[in-house]
């Protein structure tokens, strides 16, 4: 910023003050300017320690500013001993100094502090804006006004100085603690950790299991089933897995269109080979076990209507599910807060559901009887005799409470082998939430060259990790599924409660007072399904 030294000492009289003047009352709003700057021409600098702050009204005054273009700009500034102690603009990095030059850019950065001379308010900074930025590598922006270039911004910290601090601690108190409460509550045992610890010891055991054993082959990858050490026997629940099978025929046996679809279901799942049929179930094998299924439906769906849910949890009285002789395994997902986030902060967003996504891993041979099932082969005739056919998975299956870790330790394996495409392996990794997809991109290129026509959705709202996306609004949108209750109890306000999903915590100002109202309840210990007293239904 340059000044027209000739106008301004033309107007000034021998105080270095302007002629025409008058007084703004304290508190009023406008650009101010300091003394410094009104006596800079002929005055020396006014130290800092001089400068008091004063009740006096200010005084207005006019100052002639001159841009880089050569023009002429007329200032209304308010006087005052003191704008603002001295500051020091941001420093500007390396690599920011290096794209200035690049792109033949002039920018000023006086090395030491000073105090601002004028400070503009709002009703004259948008008169000197030019309205261009431009973002430097380090975070800073430059904004282009009449008189050259203002650095705003936060900047990154890339090129501050390490330090390198020690800090020790220890938690072999805590850990002594825990060890005694553990062997005071449970006795003599193998393992002295805690349950924390011991799980944490299980889920690595596990884990390591499962990259020993996964074996990658032209059509994909196959795993083992995480078996438990020593677990006891497992039966072979056929009598439960004949009688569901029954059951099912004998519900739906006027439902002609329902039995069809069931049909189709397992048809399709045979053509592709993720069932294979038995040819000699009564050949005994090292497990033998068969998983009772049934249908869910889902017609508000526009593409699976009907899913066949097989029950890995069913057994015998005091005996094993198959569930109970499998590892869980660790959890091995990205967190929901950090994946919307992330999905709302690209500029452009896209959803992907992966077809069938516990079937496109395959189980070992070896564990394949374990996952046995009964089908008929004609929907026409009841299920015995020979119309019963037996067939096995040949890919993980919903049911079975590891195939979520199945499925995740799968996409980790592969994103750890994979070099060829290291980049956007890692980038489904981290924002893939068991089969959802969240992705985002700068430009619109960059993902409808991969997405092809046939794959893209009609639906403006889909579903975000239980949250409605609103595409043409581009708002989330919460549904709640609350159901008024004619009867008003502690287990009723607990649904209530439950039914509200809010995984960013948007309503937690709300959801707070029905915590808070949940805990006013149990203090005076109602039981589950008791009327609530008129006046504590009424809140």
């Amino acid at each position: 910023m340059s000044r027209t030294q000739n106008d301004v000492e033309a107007k000034e009289n021998k105080q270095g003050r302007v002629n025409q003047s008058n007084q703004l009352p304290r508190g009023q709003n406008g650009p101010r300017a300091t003394t410094q700057r009104r006596s800079a021409i002929r005055q020396n600098l006014v130290a800092e320690d001089d400068y008091e702050d004063t009740d006096e009204p200010s005084e207005k005054v006019q100052d002639i500013l001159q841009d880089t273009m050569g023009g002429l700009h007329t200032l209304s500034l308010s006087k005052s001993d003191l704008i603002t102690k001295s500051t020091t603009q941001d420093h500007l990095q390396i690599r920011d100094w290096a794209f200035i030059r690049r792109n033949g850019l002039e920018v000023s950065q006086p090395k030491e502090p000073s105090c601002p001379q004028i400070l503009l308010g709002c009703d004259q900074l948008w008169d000197i804006m030019s309205g261009s930025m431009i973002k430097l590598p380090s975070g800073l922006h430059l904004i282009a006004t009449k008189f050259g270039y203002m650095i705003s911004g936060k900047q990154s910290n890339d090129d501050q100085e390490d330090a390198t601090v020690l800090a020790v601690a220890t938690e072999e108190e805590r850990e002594r603690r825990e060890k005694l409460w553990t062997l005071g509550s449970a006795g003599l045992q193998e393992y002295t950790g805690t349950l924390k610890d011991e799980r944490e010891l299980t889920d690595k055991a596990v884990l390591k299991k499962f990259n020993e054993t996964v074996i990658k082959q032209k059509d994909g990858y196959y795993v083992r089933l995480p078996w438990k050490e020593d677990h006891v026997e497992l039966p072979d629940n056929w009598s439960i897995a004949l009688r569901r099978l029954k059951a099912t025929f004998q519900v739906h046996r006027h439902n002609q269109t329902f039995i069809q679809q069931y049909d189709e279901i397992f048809q399709e799942q045979i053509r592709k080979n993720i069932l294979e049929e038995v040819r000699e179930p009564q050949k005994r094998s090292k497990v033998s076990h068969y998983l009772p299924h049934h249908a869910v439906l889902t017609p508000k769906k526009t593409t699976t209507k009907m899913r066949v849910v097989f029950d890995a949890s069913a057994h015998y009285k005091n005996k094993p599910s198959l569930n109970d002789v499998l590892h869980q395994g660790p959890l091995i997902l990205p967190k929901i807060v950090g994946m919307i986030l992330r999905f709302r902060i690209g500029r452009i967003a896209v959803m992907s559901d992966v077809e069938k996504a516990f079937l496109q891993v395959r189980v070992h041979e070896q564990d394949r009887d374990a996952t046995r099932c009964l089908w008929v082969r004609d929907i026409k005739k009841p299920p015995e005799g020979d119309n019963i056919a037996v067939y096995r998975f040949t890919r993980v299956t919903f049911g079975l409470k590891s195939s979520p870790f199945l499925l995740a330790a799968t996409i980790k394996f592969h994103v750890e082998h994979d070099e060829a495409n290291k980049m956007i392996t890692e980038d489904i990794h981290n924002n893939l939430y068991v089969d959802n997809l969240f992705m985002t991109a700068e430009t619109p290129e960059e993902f409808n060259q991969q997405i092809k026509q046939e794959d893209r959705s009609d639906e403006i709202k889909p579903f975000t990790l239980g949250l409605t996306w609103d595409t043409q609004e581009d708002k989330m949108v919460l549904k709640h599924m609350i159901k008024e209750s004619e009867k008003v109890t502690k287990r009723s306000v607990l649904s209530t409660m439950a039914a509200v999903y809010d995984p960013m915590g948007f309503l937690i100002a709300l959801t707070i007072q029905a915590k808070r109202f949940f805990q006013g309840l149990r203090k005076k210990d109602y039981k589950w399904d008791q009327d609530l007293e008129e006046e504590v239904a009424i809140k």
